[in-house]
């Protein structure tokens, strides 16, 4: 107490120097706030602290979880609405959504809705594979900038017409993808189009992608030609004509016996086509291979100068391994400290779901009410806005009269301490500089000495660094923005402290600021109530002047006028 008694009596000793009766009165002043508790008053600031920070964040939690329920309500409202399903239906892909939604894949639920809905209806699939196959077509949308519902077509054409699984259709789409087999942007179209041409020959997905793959990789101009020609080549190898027949004898083969095997389809199929390309590609005469391949192929054949027979002629025995090359993009694409700490968000998105969506589904309910209680009680708190307006207007005409009568005294102190603050910087400026010349050059030297080890290391940390920020930047500024609501409150609360103190002393009769204010009044000792109302003044000010400089630490690009 030795401390604070000896910094208020250089307080009531400046107040006297100022103004005798100011002096009286801040010595009144320091002994009643001899006898205040200050361990309790430090205490009780900081529980209010602290009671303020938790109710900001469990705010903040609130809002965040009801936006996050309504973001899935609204998904799933949209997936009921484009498929039709309800009940256990639409609970089923409501868990198919969250699973995808955790596998960091979709923008939000509502885009991986979207996603689950298109692959729905383009492929009929349902359950796990329904949900697979989804999965699937974000990776390739992620990757190769497919759209999900034409990818979905494309995979669901490949998995009806050669007997295949959804997860090896997909990944036969990858394969081509990554092997070149869409240089012109045509691999899902083709695959729509011309699979059920390859199976009907007898050939699997894996030869029909070869024939893709390797035509793209043989330069040929288009893959759709590639297809096209075994379109052609199917429907003549089948319809018996003379021309046909010609083209099989030309080769040495029986016409009768092929165009059996062609109509049995299968292994058979197969067999007799591989057994025509070979006879075809053996043929020495360049105008007979020509006739003869253009009788069988069409006019595509021409159009591909033979440069067909080496493709057709690869993909016997042509195999992928489609699952592999989904894992590997899914092993590299999404294998980043970003994409990390995403998976880790939404997994635990995905397991507060059903308190967010309860949270959600209150408030929707609750809406209605709400306004109709609003409605019936505005015509009451319009009235009492209106009959509070007169006393509102008084009290700040009184503040207008009382401010004028301490403002000649802020002047008046201000005018006193700027001298002694000029005199004291004035004083201790001269010897500061002379030490700042003398310590200059040896720290110059240091940093010099110091300064090339120095950019060293920041140029082997800096972009781990820059990784590191640009992943918990939007954390910090999230922080910041729930952080300068709550330096607000204690700003006012703390401003309004000395001001409710003149309430809460009276009621319990405790002794201080508030009740020595009354005192005044009561007795119109006009100094008294002076002196009181200054100190107010003077702490509010100072609570506001750090209430801002913490605003410039927390956020820079706040700044003060």
């Amino acid at each position: 107490m030795a401390g604070k008694n000896k910094i208020m009596q250089a307080v009531v000793s400046f107040a006297g120097t100022i103004d005798p009766s100011l002096g009286k009165a801040m010595d009144n002043v320091a002994g009643h706030l001899d006898k205040v508790n200050w361990k309790a008053v430090a205490v009780g600031a900081a529980v209010g602290g602290i009671a303020v920070a938790t109710g900001k964040a469990v705010v903040e939690a609130g809002k965040y979880l009801a936006e996050l329920g309504d973001d899935y309500n609204k998904a799933m409202n949209q997936l009921s609405a484009s498929t039709g399903a309800t009940g256990d239906e639409l609970d089923a892909l409501g868990e198919s959504v969250k699973n995808i939604y955790a596998q960091n894949l979709g923008e939000d639920f509502n885009d991986v809705a979207e996603g689950l809905a298109a692959t729905q209806k383009a492929s009929d699939l349902a359950g796990e594979a329904l949900e697979q196959a989804t999965a699937a077509g974000f990776v390739l949308r992620d990757t190769f900038d497919y759209d999900i519902s034409e990818s979905a077509r494309a995979a669901s054409a490949l998995m009806k017409n050669f007997n295949i699984s959804a997860e090896e259709a997909y990944g036969l789409i990858a394969t081509g993808a990554q092997n070149g087999a869409d240089k012109n942007g045509d691999l899902l179209d083709t695959l729509n189009e011309y699979s059920a041409q390859f199976a009907a020959l007898g050939l699997s997905a894996d030869q029909f992608m070869g024939s893709l793959v390797e035509g793209a990789d043989a330069g040929l101009f288009s893959i759709d030609k590639v297809a096209d020609a075994v379109k052609e080549f199917n429907i003549r190898a089948k319809d018996g004509s003379d021309s046909s027949a010609e083209a099989f004898k030309g080769l040495g083969l029986n016409s009768d016996k092929m165009f059996a095997a062609f109509a049995a389809g299968g292994e058979t199929a197969q067999a007799a086509f591989f057994d025509t390309v070979e006879a075809l590609n053996k043929l020495e005469d360049p105008l007979k291979r020509n006739e003869i391949g253009v009788a069988l192929f069409g006019s595509q054949f021409e159009d591909l100068e033979a440069g067909i027979l080496p493709v057709l002629g690869d993909i016997e025995t042509a195999a992928y391994d489609g699952a592999a090359a989904l894992q590997q993009i899914n092993d590299v694409k999404y294998n980043d400290l970003g994409s990390a700490f995403e998976a880790v968000k939404r997994s635990a998105e995905v397991a507060l779901l059903p308190m967010a969506s309860m949270i959600a589904n209150t408030l929707t309910s609750l809406a209605p009410i709400l306004t109709d209680t609003f409605e019936e009680i505005s015509p009451v708190i319009t009235d009492t806005l209106n009959a509070c307006m007169p006393f509102v207007q008084d009290f700040l005409v009184g503040m207008g009269d009382t401010l004028k009568k301490v403002m000649p005294m802020v002047t008046e102190l201000a005018a006193g301490i700027l001298p002694l603050l000029a005199q004291l910087v004035g004083s201790f400026l001269p010897p500061l500089l002379d030490l700042a010349q003398q310590l200059l050059p040896p720290l110059m030297q240091i940093v010099q000495a110091i300064l090339p080890p120095i950019a060293s290391i920041l140029a082997t940390v800096l972009p781990m660094l820059t990784q590191i920020i640009s992943t918990v930047l939007p954390v910090l500024a999230n922080l910041i923005a729930a952080l300068l609501p709550v330096i607000t409150l204690m700003g006012l609360r703390m401003g309004g402290m000395l001001g409710g103190s003149v309430f809460v002393e009276n009621v319990f009769v405790i002794p201080g600021m508030g009740s020595l204010l009354v005192n005044a009044i009561s007795m119109q000792d006009i100094p008294l109530i002076q002196g009181c109302v200054l100190l107010i003044a003077l702490f509010t000010s100072v609570v506001n002047l750090i209430t801002d400089i913490i605003y410039v630490l927390v956020d820079p690009r706040i700044k003060i006028a």
